[in-house]
This record gives structure tokens, sequence and C-alpha cells, in this order.
């Protein structure tokens, strides 16, 4: 492979390749969604949605409704929603 490429357009590639990634708290999100669980969806986004609450607390009670999800799956999915600066 050549040095001399263009790469400002690589890495905007390899960007835009990251934000079209599906974070693993979607993929939960949406399981718990198609299994009828809607105020669960709705009552955890609201918790995501309060930076009060830590990613620590999150994952711990995920966890008691057999979802499992990292502190920084948590972390990551609310620094792309906005919740949370990176």
């Amino acid at each position: 492979m050549s040095k001399n490429i263009d790469f400002y357009s690589a890495v905007q590639e390899l960007q835009d390749e990251r934000k079209r990634r599906n974070l693993k708290l979607d993929v939960e999100i949406d399981k718990l969604k198609s299994q009828g669980f809607d105020q669960t969806v709705t009552t955890l986004v609201q918790a995501l949605g309060d930076p009060s609450i830590t990613n620590n607390v999150i994952s711990t009670h995920l966890k008691t409704i057999e979802v499992i999800v990292s502190e920084s799956a948590i972390r990551r999915w609310r620094i792309d929603n906005g919740i949370l600066r990176g």
C-alpha cells in the first residue's frame, strides 16, 4: 500500500462506518421491543437520558432482567445519543 493517499477521505470513510455500527445497547433495546417489553424500553431510555444515573447502576440493573450490557457500552450509547460528552 502506498503511503501517498488521501488520508482525509480514508478517515472520513472509516468514521462514517463507525457511525453506522449497531451499538450493543440498541441491539438489546430492539430485542426487548420485539418481545413486547414496551414499559421496560420506555423507562430504560428514560434512565439512559438521566446523567445522574450512573452507567454502572444501569448495567447492574439490566443484569437483573438478563440483559448483559457493559458499562462502557452504556457510556458509548449515551455519548452517541448526546447524553454524555466523550
